[in-house]
């Protein structure tokens, strides 16, 4: 595993995370796509674990697995993943 994979898989494991993440639920509670209130995840908005600085800070959007694989293969293909 590469170093910089490394760490937003740390990244992921934080407290400072988990709290991020139960806010960011609690505000959008229905997945921002599709409207679905199943298998949510908070997802970064416009940055990938490549822009590390970006990451850690940027703005979260609520989205179903099916939704962010969506929006992850759209990013890959564009380049940025």
């Amino acid at each position: 595993m590469r170093r910089a994979e490394q760490g937003w898989r740390a990244f992921y494991r934080t407290d400072a995370w988990r709290r991020r993440r139960t806010e960011q639920l609690a505000h959008e509670p229905t997945c921002r796509s599709c409207g679905t209130d199943r298998q949510l995840q908070a997802a970064h908005v416009g940055v990938t674990p490549k822009e590390w600085e970006a990451f850690i800070t940027a703005p979260l959007q609520t989205l179903c697995i099916r939704c962010h694989a969506r929006s992850r293969a759209a990013e890959n293909w564009r380049g940025g993943g």
